[in-house]
Formats: C-alpha cells, structure tokens, sequence
C-alpha cells in the first residue's frame, strides 16, 4: 500500500493540521519520542495529549521509542511511502535539523514537504527595518498585521492506518502531586476548543482591564495549548476576531497572541537569545542559592510573588502579570542572573516555548526587546493591592494565609530597590 507519512511534533491536533489531512494517499501519523528534549513538565503534559490525540485518530497513532529514521526503515519494511511532511519548527537548532534531513530524504527518492502550522507570521516573512530586526513589539506587529492569515483548513485525511511494528503509548506513572496537577487541565484537542470558549463565554469581554487580575478568571490559559499545536493560532485568531463583543478586548488579546509571535521572531533573529543578552548590558549578577531556592518555592515572605511560585508548581503555569513581577523581583531585587529564572521556568512550565521564555526574561530584566533599557521593578505589595485587594489568588494558593502572620520577607526591598537603580545609574553612565 502506497502511504503519506505525517512526522507530528508540536501539532498534536487533528484540526487545520495541513500535512495531517491535505492528501489524497492513506495517511500515517506518526510520532517518535527521541527526536527532542522534553521538560519535566511537559513530558506529563505529552504523554497525556499522546493519549487523547490517538482517541481522536480512532487509535492510529503510530509511535515509536526511537529517532525518525530509525522509525522509517520499520516503517518502510510494511508500507510503501510515498510523501512525508511535518509542521515547521523554529527554535535555531531545529530549523538547521529539518533542513539537514528534508532534504537526505529527498536525496532517497521521498517527497517531502513542511508547513506552516503553529503561527501566524513566519518570522521570515515579516522582514527586516532599515535592513535591522524590528526590536520594538508595536511597529513589529503593524508590520506582521499586513500579511493574511489564512483561514483553518477543514480539510479531513481520507485514511489513517498504523504500522504492525509501532509501539504501544508509554504509561506514565504519576505521583499524588501529578494527579492534582492534571486536575485543572483537560490535556487534549477538545480541552483547547472548550478552553477557548469559555474564555470566549466569561473572559474577552473586560479583558483589557480584567486580565491584569490574577484572582479573576479573566485569561484564557491557552498558552499550554498553543505550545503544544493543540489548537491552531489561526482557529484561535478568527474565531476571536469575529466575537460581539468590545472592539478594545478583542484588539487586545489578538495582540497578546501577537507577542507569542514576536518571540518567535526574535529567536529567528537572535538565535543565542537563551544565553546571551540581546542587548549589551554587565549587570553585576550576584550568586545566591539560598535565595534562588526561597524563590523557587514560593517562600520568600511577599505574599503574592510566593502564590505565584506555588501556582507554578501545583498547575504547571503562571499568570502572565505574576510572570513578570516574580521575573522583576528574582532579577532586580535579588540581583539573580534572569538565566536562573529562565531555566526553572523552562522545567517547571507546560507551555515553556523557547522563544516566548527566554525573550520574556530579558525583557523583564532589561536587556530584551524595548526602545529603551530600564528597569522594572514592581512593588509585591502595592501590585496585590492593585490587582488581588481581596487576597483571592493569594489565598487560593497559600490556603492557610494569613496577612498579620505570615513568613519573614528575605530581603529588605527598599534598600534592594535602591541598590538596583544604583548599579542601574552606574551601567548606563558607563555606557554614554
């Protein structure tokens, strides 16, 4: 029997999946297991949507303990295989694997074709300003807005079928605190869409005020997700865009996904974006384990940066407004390398995007993507008043909290915050 073969990676959906369904030959998904490196998180997260994703090709997920050729020579020994595709990556390394190999199996007689399906915008086809990457997030997206997304294709493959020598899922023995982990997540393509409209339901409308307040349900938590091609950005685009309700809302949170697309854009760019600064800046970085540790683990005495580190480790996901005060707090108030930060955000995250990560810890420690450098630091204190007076969100991941009894702060922030903008003075009056 002749056969198409879809290489799945992070698209592990049925839905607007081009190379999935856009063939006329029966059609075999396949997905191989030693082909990348999977956070600790995310391999909960993976063996689940493996799970799910082969219910929704009626059990013809084809997967393999070993790298795509070694998969492809079992493959090739029962099937006849005509064409193989795979949806396009674009973290550095990757681009320069699927290129090697695209064209070694075009060099064996296979036609092989990628596809555009976890973005918006191809970091190639935006371009260039004055011949330099757009380094600004504003100008950037009203250059990327200009090229069309395309509709989701609706699109169905004609067959599946599976290969006698696949292997059977892993099983993935969990512990108590996974078990509850997976308890605020429906890890599959149906979850997304469900996700999506109650977002849709109880969120959008508001957003643009609502979504700064981590107590409130107020974002869509799709990041995960999208991460992991579980839903289409261009699903999730149209389908907001043509929602009734504040043209602000809806303008806002399109540019939300747009800043997951301008991440993407400067990893293309800067492809040592996760290990070196994107702009020249010799902060003096201190080495403190036991603070890093207090950090990690919520315990460093400022109720709402603490909530946040243990939504962390009970959900595997942070809200995006505690994203950045922990980022700020770690970075310049205890003066810890924002690379620290980055690596445990990378282990510990369902949705770690290379790209999103590492260009959100330098922007928030101030060496990333701005018109200018400076530093952010934000007050824990003033920020709960402002955005969870109530202790909602506090509350909800420190239970037994209480405001008059609660840890000894590990730092004194004012005199951390002053420092910060001493070393801060020091550095740019260094560099005029």
């Amino acid at each position: 029997m002749k056969i198409h073969i879809h290489w799945l990676r992070k698209d592990l959906r049925v839905h607007d999946n081009i190379g999935l369904n856009n063939n006329d030959l029966p059609v075999l998904p396949l997905y191989v297991s030693k082909e990348d490196t999977i956070n600790q998180a995310g391999k909960l997260w993976l063996y689940e949507a493996l799970f799910n994703l082969n219910r929704d090709l009626d059990n013809n997920l084809n997967y393999y303990e070993s790298d795509f050729l070694s998969a492809l020579e079992k493959i090739k020994n029962e099937y006849e295989i005509v064409s193989i595709s795979w949806s396009r990556r674009y973290e550095p390394n990757h681009i320069k694997q699927d290129a090697n190999l695209k064209q070694r199996l075009k060099d064996l007689g296979y036609n092989v074709k990628s596809y555009n399906s976890n973005l918006l915008f191809e970091p190639h086809t935006v371009g260039l300003r004055n011949d330099k990457p757009y380094m600004v997030f504003t100008p950037y997206f009203k250059k990327a807005s200009q090229n069309e997304i395309l509709q989701p294709s609706d699109e169905k493959a004609k067959q599946f079928v599976k290969s006698k020598s696949c292997e059977s899922l892993p099983t993935f023995e969990k512990v108590s605190w996974q078990e509850k982990m997976l308890q605020a997540w429906d890890i599959s393509e149906q979850g997304a869409n469900n996700r999506l409209d109650d977002f849709i339901n109880e969120g959008l409308t508001d957003y643009k005020v609502k979504r700064n307040n981590p107590g409130l349900k107020s974002v869509s938590k799709l990041s995960p997700y999208l991460h992991w091609g579980m839903i289409s950005p261009r699903y999730v685009w149209h389908k907001i865009k043509n929602q009734d309700a504040p043209n602000k809302d809806i303008r806002h949170y399109l540019s939300e996904l747009g800043w997951r697309e301008f991440a993407y854009y400067m990893l293309y760019h800067f492809p040592n974006m996760n290990k070196e600064n994107i702009y020249d800046f010799p902060y003096p970085w201190e080495k403190n384990d036991e603070l890093l540790t207090a950090w990690k683990f919520g315990n460093t005495g400022f109720p709402l940066i603490d909530a946040a580190m243990k939504e962390l480790t009970l959900t595997g996901y942070m809200h995006n407004r505690c994203r950045m005060l922990v980022g700020s707090f770690l970075t310049n108030i205890l003066n810890i390398h924002w690379q620290e930060g980055a690596k445990w955000f990378a282990d510990r995250l369902f949705d770690a995007d290379e790209a999103s990560n590492n260009a959100s810890w330098q922007w928030v420690a101030g060496c990333g993507t701005d018109s200018k450098q400076f530093l952010r630091i934000f007050n824990p204190t003033i920020q709960q008043q402002k955005f969870d007076p109530d202790f909602s969100y506090i509350k909800k991941y420190i239970p037994d909290f209480d405001k008059d009894n609660y840890l000894k702060p590990i730092v004194d922030f004012t005199k951390a915050q002053n420092k910060a903008n001493k070393i801060f003075e020091s550095i740019q009056s260094n560099q005029t």
